[in-house]
């Protein structure tokens, strides 16, 4: 689940991707729970299914996660 998002302010789709890469390395499969968040719950869906459908491997994400750079000009996100 959300794990270190509420008061702690971390990322919920951020914790979830990176509990699907967990997974995924564990060879393992995955119950998330997104506490009736269907956004969130959505776009975890969507990443997975474009994940498997390209191929990527854990590491390439992992690296496109540790070489991201946010625009510094651009707001967070409101949620």
């Amino acid at each position: 689940g959300n794990w270190g998002c509420g008061v702690f302010g971390g990322d919920p789709f951020l914790k979830g991707l990176l509990q699907i890469m967990a997974a995924a390395e564990a060879g393992r499969k995955l119950v998330y729970l997104t506490f009736q968040d269907e956004r969130l719950s959505l776009q975890l869906e969507e990443v997975f299914s474009v994940l498997v459908r390209c191929g990527c491997t854990v590491r390439e994400v992992f690296e496109t996660l540790r070489d991201f750079r946010p625009d510094p000009s651009s707001k967070p996100p409101s949620g």
